[in-house]
């Protein structure tokens, strides 16, 4: 809780209860931002490919790619 004080500094104040925003926060809010860019990036101009030689670990990591960017779709559509 915090104090404002309004009609001057005549006494009146009024307390209000609001929660304050932290770094954390911020930190969460801008990754989740830049992961619905990403995922704007790859739907309009981007394709995820393997380079050659394919092997397994790639293809995982194409997996997981894939993932993130239906994460952040499915984020994206949750917060609307």
């Amino acid at each position: 809780t915090y104090n404002l004080n309004y009609g001057g500094n005549q006494g009146k104040s009024n307390t209000f209860d609001k929660e304050r925003k932290g770094y954390q926060q911020g930190v969460v809010y801008g990754a989740e931002k830049t992961k619905k860019q990403i995922r704007v990036y790859f739907d309009k101009y981007l394709d995820f490919v393997i380079k050659p030689p394919s092997n397994k670990t790639k293809e995982r990591k194409l997996a997981e790619f894939g993932e993130f960017l239906a994460n952040a779709d499915k984020e994206n559509s949750d917060s609307n």
